[in-house]
C-alpha cells in the first residue's frame, strides 16, 4: 500500500484541463457527506480527477495530516487499511485508490461508511476495474453513497483535452472515430478491451473470492472463465455479427435485449452479468424504436472497430453513438453528411460549444 499526504500530495503532477465530473467531486468535498465512487470504464479520466482534486484538498487542508491517499497494490489486505485510518485520527479527507487490490473490499467495505458517517470525514475512492467499482456502490454500500459517473470522452472533449484543438478539423473527427471516448489513444480496441475489461474482472475474482456479492457472477462449472471471450463475443453480436461458436451467448444476448420486461426473473449468466454492466458504462447504447428494443456499441472506437465495413450498420451504430451523445444535435442531418468537416460544425455550437449530456465546458477548462 502507498500512501501519500501533505507535500507529496502538492507535488502530484496534474493537468490543467478539468472535465465536468471534477465540479461534482468538488461540491461533494465541499459539502456532502459519506463515502463518493467515481465509477465509469478505463481511460475515461477517473485517476486523473482523483489526483486534481487531492492535490487541491491538501493545498486546503489547515494541518497537512488532514488529507491522505491510500493506493492499494496486489494483495493488499482492506483490514490494513482499516488499521491505518484509525491510527490517524486526524484524517478529513480520505482519498483511496485501486480499491479493487484491497482483498475482502468487497465483503467488508461498509466499514468506509461507518467510518465517513456523520460528516465529519468524506472518502473518495476509485479504480481500475469498473465491475469493482459497481459493486462496491451498489452491493457493498447498498446504493448509500454518492456515485459520480465518468463516461467516454465526447467529441468536444476529445477535441479540446486530447488534442488540444479550438476548433474541431476532418483529421480530429477520424481520430475520434477510432479512439475516441478515451483519454489517450490505445494501440487496439482488443488491447484495450483486454486490459481494462476482462483482465481486471478475472483479477477482481482472485483477489475477492470470498465475498458473497460474486455469488450471482461465478461461473457455476468451471472457476476460469475466459472473459475476453465473452465480451468480443457481446460486442459482436451488438454490431449484428454472430460470433461462431457462441450459439448461448447469442441466445441470451438476444432474450436479454429483445424482453428487458423479463430480465429481473431470468438466472444470472455470465452474459446476462457482463450485458448490464457494459450498458450500465456507456459501451454499449440502449434504446426503443419502432416498439422495439436496440442496442449497439456506443464507443466509438467499438463502431470503427467492428462495423467499417458495412455501411449500413455502420450507419445505424453511428446513429447510436450521437444518440447517446448528443441528443440534441441535428441526428438526420448527421447522418447524411459525408464531409467530416461539415459533421464537425454540425456537433458545435456558435461559441465553441458543444452537444451532449455533459455540462457545458468553459472554453479556458484551466
Amino acid at each position: 500500500m502507498t500512501i501519500l499526504t501533505g507535500e507529496q500530495l502538492k507535488r502530484i503532477p496534474i493537468t490543467r484541463q478539468e472535465r465536468y465530473p471534477l465540479r461534482q467531486l468538488r461540491e461533494y468535498l465541499r459539502a456532502g457527506q459519506g463515502v463518493c465512487v467515481l465509477q465509469g470504464p478505463g481511460f475515461t479520466g477517473k485517476t486523473e480527477l482523483l489526483w486534481q482534486a487531492a492535490r487541491r484538498a491538501s493545498e486546503l487542508a489547515a494541518a497537512s495530516g488532514e488529507v491522505a491517499c491510500f493506493i492499494g497494490d496486489r494483495w493488499d489486505s482492506f483490514d490494513d487499511l482499516c488499521i491505518e485510518l484509525e491510527e490517524r485520527p486526524e484524517l478529513r479527507v480520505v482519498f483511496l485508490h485501486r480499491v479493487e487490490y484491497f482483498t475482502h473490499i468487497l465483503r467488508c467495505g461498509d466499514y468506509l461508511r461507518d467510518y465517513a458517517d456523520g460528516g465529519k470525514r468524506k472518502v473518495a475512492l476509485t479504480g481500475n476495474s469498473p465491475l469493482a467499482l459497481r459493486l462496491l456502490a451498489v452491493y457493498t454500500l447498498e446504493n448509500r453513497c454518492r456515485v459520480i459517473h465518468v463516461p467516454y470522452l465526447t467529441y468536444y472533449e476529445h477535441c479540446r483535452f486530447v488534442r488540444q484543438q479550438l476548433h474541431p478539423d476532418a483529421a480530429s473527427l477520424q481520430k475520434y472515430l477510432i479512439h475516441g471516448g478515451l483519454s489517450r489513444a490505445v494501440p487496439a480496441p482488443e488491447d484495450y478491451l483486454r486490459a481494462r475489461w476482462a483482465e481486471p474482472i478475472a483479477e477482481l475474482y482472485e483477489t475477492q473470492m470470498e465475498s458473497d456479492v460474486f455469488v450471482w457472477l461465478r461461473p457455476e462449472e468451471y472457476e476460469d472463465t475466459d472473459w475476453m471471450s465473452y465480451l468480443t463475443a457481446i460486442l459482436r453480436m451488438a454490431s449484428g455479427n454472430t460470433p461462431t461458436g457462441q450459439e448461448t451467448v447469442a441466445r441470451e444476448f438476444h432474450d436479454y435485449i429483445v424482453y428487458p420486461e423479463r430480465r429481473m426473473e431470468r438466472r444470472r449468466t455470465e452474459t446476462t452479468a457482463l450485458l448490464e454492466l457494459l450498458l450500465r458504462f456507456g459501451v454499449l447504447l440502449e434504446w426503443r424504436e419502432d416498439s422495439r428494443t436496440r442496442c449497439a456499441p456506443g464507443a466509438p472506437f467499438l463502431y470503427h472497430h467492428y462495423a467499417v465495413k458495412d455501411k449500413g450498420l455502420r450507419q445505424r451504430l453511428l446513429e447510436a453513438a450521437l444518440r447517446r451523445e448528443y441528443p440534441d444535435a441535428p441526428i438526420p442531418e448527421l447522418l447524411q453528411a459525408d464531409d467530416p468537416d461539415h459533421i464537425a460544425a454540425l456537433l458545435f455550437r456558435q461559441g465553441g460549444r458543444a452537444y451532449g449530456n455533459d455540462e457545458i465546458i468553459k472554453d479556458d477548462p484551466g
